[in-house]
């Protein structure tokens, strides 16, 4: 949610001039944003979002165990090689097909999001992929169907390791 409300803030920011002239900034003009989240929905919601989904993967893994999502067809796993940062930087810096791949199965210590909290370990950057596209992830939002203000909003099951917002408008997703 703050990240929407970020994103919208830089446009105002940009469309906007102060009285001296000068466009605003975010971070230094001290502006105020009010929202209508409301904290307390949003902790509980927030909450409850991380034990139930914790419970959840436990039961996906389980069901899952040796049907891994990868393993029906290798464009997953190579497209999610494409996507990453590692990927793309090392693409930039013109390194080879040969090198990427070897990067990629070389094993390097590394902290990787679990329900338990994050955790460190030492895997390759392909198996890290394995790991998080066997995640679920859930988004969630609460509107006071009266007022069409939004009251919770969450975007995804954690944002420092999967930046996908799952309420966002545009994307195309099941509603359930």
């Amino acid at each position: 949610f703050r990240e929407q409300i970020r994103q919208r803030a830089m446009k105002w920011c940009a469309a906007n001039k102060k009285p001296d002239g000068n466009h605003y900034n975010l971070y230094t003009d001290g502006l105020k944003i009010y929202t209508t989240l409301n904290a307390k929905l949003q902790r509980h919601a927030e909450n409850a979002m991380r034990t139930h989904m914790a419970s959840l993967q436990k039961v996906f893994d389980a069901h899952i165990k040796g049907n891994e999502p990868w393993k029906l067809s290798s464009n997953i796993l190579e497209s999610a090689k494409k996507q990453s940062v590692r990927y793309n930087e090392m693409k930039k810096k013109g390194a080879s097909t040969e090198e990427i791949n070897k990067a990629f199965a070389a094993k390097t210590t590394m902290d990787i999001f679990t329900w338990e909290g994050e955790k460190e370990v030492f895997i390759s950057p392909m198996d890290s992929i394995k790991h998080y596209l066997s995640f679920l992830n859930t988004g969630f939002i609460a509107i006071d169907p009266s007022t069409g203000q939004t009251k919770v909003w969450i975007g995804g099951s954690n944002f420092k390791y999967f930046q996908y917002d799952h309420v966002v408008t545009t994307t195309k997703r099941q509603v359930g």
